[in-house]
């Protein structure tokens, strides 16, 4: 196989090779290099194969930058979204691990923020924390590193004291009984992501205080 034509395309700054007067792979300069291939010259298989995955990488690369402008990705949300483009396995990979060495993705950093932000803004308690990121497909162990990090005991307690009172005012139009109001909290509280344990902590201390 020869090279017949290289030819800079216009909209971006890869490379089209013609392989025997026909089109064959589209690359960055940098990859032509390596390969130190120019016009003219044979061109094995193996060479047009290296080239054709060094596209693919390419073009999968810039997808995942173009994804990330958007605001940040999981690594299994982000394979997941390159193979749906219509790249394979091995090459969504090889993207994902280049975009973790230069920091780009970060699935600890990612968990972290994810708690701190669901905590703060949503009020949620730690278990729909967890719950929303194994269905993004964290790591268990990233997940609990950050729980252990963000909602130790007391933090829980308080966010849901927290959550817990501004409940109470909605349900004290519909009832002003005791028993009625410590069930419908606990069972608030413990769909907010608070065990079982810390919603009863919460509750009490919720209706003590409005004893006073």
């Amino acid at each position: 196989m020869k090279i017949t034509g290289l030819r800079k395309n216009s909209s971006n700054d890869r490379i089209s090779v013609e392989v025997d007067g026909t089109f064959a792979v589209s690359v960055s300069l940098e990859a032509l290099m390596e390969e130190g291939v120019n016009r003219g010259a044979e061109l094995t298989k193996e060479q047009l194969k290296r080239l054709q995955n060094r596209s693919s990488v390419e073009h999968a690369s810039a997808e995942a930058v173009r994804l990330l402008k958007y605001g940040r990705r999981t690594e299994a949300d982000l394979l997941d979204r390159l193979q749906e483009k219509g790249y394979d396995r091995l090459t969504s990979d090889t993207v994902v691990q280049k975009l973790k060495q230069l920091g780009l993705i970060d699935d600890r950093e990612y968990c972290h923020s994810f708690f701190l932000s669901h905590r703060d803004m949503n009020g949620w308690g730690p278990d729909k924390i967890r719950h929303a990121l194994r269905k993004k497909g964290l790591p268990e162990q990233l997940i609990e590193e950050a729980a252990g990090e963000c909602y130790d005991r007391d933090t829980a307690v308080e966010q849901a004291v927290r959550a817990g009172y501004k409940k109470l005012r909605s349900l004290q139009r519909k009832t002003d009984n005791k028993q009625e109001l410590r069930i419908k909290l606990n069972r608030f509280l413990y769909s907010r992501g608070f065990d079982a344990a810390c919603c009863q902590t919460a509750v009490s201390e919720i209706l003590l205080n409005q004893e006073d």
